[in-house]
Parts: structure tokens; C-alpha cells; sequence
């Protein structure tokens, strides 16, 4: 079954913008959240986005971790550097 969304909608989806897209479904429907997300989440399966979506936690956790480190050397740096 092919599944028609709102262009507006099918754009925040392919920008990886999953909650943007639920909102303007429902807006856009009246639907309530657990069908807009059902169907968004179909959407996504159906058309292959699922890409978009499956490493997005493990990217926030890698950047997190980044800064964390960052933010050491530059602790370690001043510590040990810059007393005057």
C-alpha cells in the first residue's frame, strides 16, 4: 500500500526531522499521536528512509563524547600552561 503525505511532511522526513514531521501530520489531519507516528514510521519503512534514523542516538553519543574531551585538553591545558 502506497502511502500519500503532505509534500510538507515527506520534507521533514527526508531532512531526518521525525518529530517535525509527526507534529505537521497531525496538524495537517487532526490524527492523534500514536497514528501520525504509526504512519510516519510506515512511511519510513515503505520509502527507505530508515537510514536517516537508525544512528542518530550513536551520533549524538559521539559528539557528546567529543566535546567532553574537548573541553579536558583545553581544562589541562590552562592548568598546567597558563599560570602567571
Amino acid at each position: 500500500m502506497k502511502i500519500q503525505l503532505d509534500p510538507e511532511v515527506i520534507d521533514a522526513l527526508e531532512a531526518g526531522q521525525k518529530i517535525q514531521a509527526i507534529k505537521k501530520l497531525r496538524s495537517l489531519t487532526g490524527m492523534g499521536l500514536k497514528d501520525a507516528k504509526e504512519v510516519v514510521d510506515e512511511y519510513i519503512t515503505e520509502y527507505g528512509l530508515s537510514d536517516l534514523y537508525k544512528n542518530k542516538s550513536n551520533s549524538s553519543i559521539s559528539y557528546l563524547v567529543i566535546l567532553l574531551a574537548l573541553g579536558y585538553i583545553i581544562y589541562w591545558f590552562f592548568k598546567n600552561y597558563a599560570q602567571i
